[in-house]
């Protein structure tokens, strides 16, 4: 029942965030350790807010947004879990 453009928008629009992600993956695991800690508060703090009853379904598919906020912060938790295990077999202090 969700319009395909609103979905393809929506994934558009997060395409930029994930590039920058793996941009970093290559430049400088610190900075995209904290890069996705503030995705995942963004889109934790959006998904929270938005269940919130605050916007009405006419506005917005708003179940569609807060599964893909819910999804996205999952995802940049993993990536979060992932830069900091790289950070670690990196660093020579850990054995």
């Amino acid at each position: 029942s969700i319009e395909s453009a609103v979905v393809k928008q929506t994934f558009y629009a997060m395409l930029p965030i994930y590039a920058l992600t793996g941009g970093l993956a290559l430049l400088s695991l610190n900075v995209m350790r904290r890069f996705t800690a503030g995705c995942i508060l963004v889109l934790g703090l959006f998904s929270i807010i938005s269940g919130l009853g605050f916007f009405t379904a006419t506005d917005a598919p708003i179940r569609f947004f807060r599964a893909f906020a819910i999804e996205s912060a999952v995802i940049m938790a993993g990536l979060f879990i992932a830069a900091s295990y790289l950070g670690w077999i990196k660093d020579d202090n850990h054995a």
